[in-house]
């Protein structure tokens, strides 16, 4: 029996999801520890590249800048669990609120520019982000980062190995993938894929564009700090 093209194609995605959720799950089995580290990491760049699919992919912005916000989440972790006792989910929220509310400060007035010169801006961003991280040393500790961060618990959880941190980073990628598909499919998503498709003519059909660069901007902030945060622990 043939199958419809119409009916592969609808198939091929969650299947293709599917294979690569067993996939990730099944990799400590193997105990090969280089690879684990090496697809924790891809977890978290994976939380990333969701966050910029919708800046980039839907909105058609680009940015070369997302990891100040990384590192913004990432150091807002460390600080506020070792030097103000807050839980790690706590610590992580606060991040992504903070580094949210950095986005918005930041993206007003950078969005405003154009092709190659919002690329630029958006490439100096991350270079200061790097050069006050390493030389704010009373607050960063420099090139040696924040000692004592505590493992990450939620829930009574507590992850407190590399396989565990492995599955929790991997937990929060898919939720954040299920999360980016609901925005797609909502009336901010729409909106988002006609300014991508087409600014003036989104902006002529009421599209606040404006409003609608410096949200999916922000969004896409909160995501690399969420990284960042899980980096940190």
């Amino acid at each position: 029996m043939r199958w419809p093209v119409e009916r592969l194609d609808r198939l091929a995605t969650p299947l293709g999801l599917l294979a690569l959720g067993g996939a990730v799950a099944a990799l400590p089995l193997l105990g090969n520890v280089f690879a684990e580290t090496v697809m924790a990491l891809a977890g978290l760049f994976a939380i990333v590249a969701v966050g910029l699919n919708l800046l980039f992919g839907y909105a058609g912005k680009i940015s070369f800048g997302h990891n100040a916000f990384m590192t913004m989440g990432a150091y807002a972790s460390g600080i506020l669990t070792t030097g103000f006792g807050l839980a790690p989910v706590g610590a992580m929220l606060a991040g992504a609120v903070g580094t949210g509310l950095v986005a918005l400060a930041l993206g007003a007035p950078i969005l405003r520019l154009r092709g190659h010169y919002l690329a630029m801006a958006t490439l100096a961003l991350g270079q200061v982000t790097i050069i006050v991280s390493t030389r704010w040393t009373e607050v960063t500790g420099g090139l040696t980062g924040i000692p004592g961060v505590p493992d990450f618990r939620v829930l009574g959880l507590v992850f407190d190995t590399k396989t565990k941190m492995y599955y929790l980073i991997w937990g929060v990628a898919l939720g954040g993938f299920l999360l980016s598909f609901r925005v797609i499919d909502s009336r901010f998503g729409r909106a988002l894929r006609a300014l991508g498709a087409h600014e003036p003519a989104a902006e002529a059909l009421g599209v606040p564009v404006v409003r609608c660069r410096v949200q999916v901007f922000v969004l896409s902030a909160m995501y690399a700090a969420v990284a960042g945060s899980l980096y940190a622990h």
